[in-house]
């Protein structure tokens, strides 16, 4: 009896035993994923234009449902809205209302189209800031809204690649725009997200200011959920989305309006001068 109690007390040692050295092998597997590539050390500044030039190719056709909050110089407005985004420059809003849109923006490159269907008026014009700023309350060029909508920062034409430095806790990227003014860009360290822009202009009635918040995956890509910018002009817009789609398919339809027969047409560019009934 005592040899088979002490061969069981040796079984039972060498069980546990095995037991820990199975688990101390295993240990290394359990570690955290590894953390990103430049958490340990700055990317170089091409770098960073690499990883902005794919998120804006993954976001290069957007839509998103949202809800906007904008005070400023030319009040304060709360809507719900349809946007819809195709890369460089087409646009849409739909403002919604609980029985559809009731206005509408379409911006197609240079061509800007703002339908008020409770006036029944369709104002035609180009894309200026001016026009931008009166139909949609943001002074901005077509291109950088576009940009800004999809929680992208306002990388534009004749931008140069740029120096990198280290924030408290980014990574801060710092480029020069032809007739611009500078770019700052606050990215994260993980991977390289946008969480704050900046665009000094030649004046200050060209500066933004923009943060990207509350990241979520988007068919693979994070997106932020809110965006918040604080325009040159003063006006302060908030915008959070409660669902967004990418790689969808669109057309140039998309940006088209086409009002019924009888809509009265206004001249964006000609001081509100009639110009025609469709």
């Amino acid at each position: 009896m005592a040899a088979l109690a002490a061969r069981a007390r040796r079984a039972q040692v060498l069980g546990i035993l095995l037991l820990a050295c199975s688990c101390a092998a295993r240990s290394p597997r359990s570690e955290p994923e590894s953390r990103g590539r430049f958490v340990d050390r700055a990317p170089s500044a091409q770098e960073v234009v690499t990883a902005l030039s794919a998120r804006e190719a993954a976001l290069a056709s957007f839509r998103g449902q949202a809800h906007l909050v904008y005070e400023g110089p030319q009040g304060t407005t709360k809507s719900s809205q349809m946007i819809v985004v195709q890369s460089p420059d087409r646009v849409r809003i739909d403002v919604m209302s609980p029985f559809g849109p009731s206005y509408t923006v379409a911006a197609y490159g240079d061509r800007l189209r703002a339908y008020d269907r409770g006036e029944k008026i369709l104002y035609v014009g180009s894309t200026t800031p001016k026009n931008l700023r009166k139909y949609t309350r943001v002074p901005l060029k077509i291109d950088v809204l576009a940009l800004l909508i999809r929680g992208l920062p306002p990388m534009i034409g004749g931008t140069d690649a740029g120096r990198v430095a280290a924030g408290a806790s980014s990574w801060v990227w710092d480029a020069d725009v032809a007739g611009a003014g500078t770019l700052r860009v606050e990215l994260d360290r993980e991977q390289l997200r946008p969480l704050r822009a900046s665009l000094t202009g030649a004046s200050p009635g060209e500066a933004l200011f923009i943060e990207f918040e509350q990241y979520r995956d988007v068919a693979g890509v994070d997106v932020p959920h809110l965006i918040r910018a604080r325009l040159g002009d003063g006006g302060v817009v908030e915008l959070e989305y409660s669902r967004i789609w990418r790689a969808v398919q669109l057309t140039a339809t998309a940006f088209q309006i086409d009002p019924p027969s009888g809509v009265r047409v206004v001249g964006m560019d000609l001081d509100e001068a009639d110009a025609g009934t469709l």
